[in-house]
């Protein structure tokens, strides 16, 4: 895969290997037992090519990441965590609040939430032209596990209290 750069980086005080490809929004890829980064290499490739940087580290002990200690308390969840934080933060990923609130105000809790109930594509969740579309024309094509009297209470409730509260839980996880 030598479209796919490897490199080595520093942080959470162990050295972490990553593979990555693309520029953009980073979509950081986790692997699970017994994989390594080598298991997200075709999703790598194929979201490089849609414009974002597409991040696929080795977790600690896996593939070319170090093996701290031979302890078995080097491993929890807040280590492992802790890595992957330490990596966001080194990749140059930033939160900037209020700029999705801003969004989502510009276009309407019925058509975010209609959206994102709606429509799947990898990467973060965006508002598509064919949501803005359908709901223009009045059509919202509702999973079929949820009525349009309980689209409406949602809808209902944003519209009251905005997305910021929900927004903050994920932006004050501190591990």
């Amino acid at each position: 895969m030598e479209e796919i750069k490897h490199s080595t980086v520093n942080v959470n005080g162990i050295k972490i290997h990553i593979a990555e490809k693309g520029e953009g929004p980073v979509v950081l890829f986790l692997h699970g037992f017994p994989e390594f980064w080598y298991a997200w290499r075709h999703q790598i490739l194929a979201l490089s090519c849609l414009g974002y940087r597409a991040v696929a580290p080795d977790l600690r002990g896996y593939g070319d990441t170090e093996v701290p200690s031979s302890s078995f308390t080097s491993y929890t969840c807040f280590h492992v965590a802790g890595d992957i934080i330490a990596l966001i933060d080194f990749l140059g990923v930033e939160q900037e609040p209020g700029v999705l609130e801003a969004g989502i105000a510009h276009i309407g809790s019925k058509l975010m939430l209609s959206s994102s109930l709606t429509t799947r594509r990898p990467g973060p969740p965006i508002i598509s032209e064919d949501a803005i579309a359908h709901l223009a024309r009045g059509m919202i094509n509702l999973p079929s596990w949820l009525s349009e009297e309980e689209f409406n209470y949602y809808v209902t409730k944003f519209d009251q209290t905005g997305f910021t509260g929900g927004l903050n839980y994920y932006r004050a996880i501190d591990f």
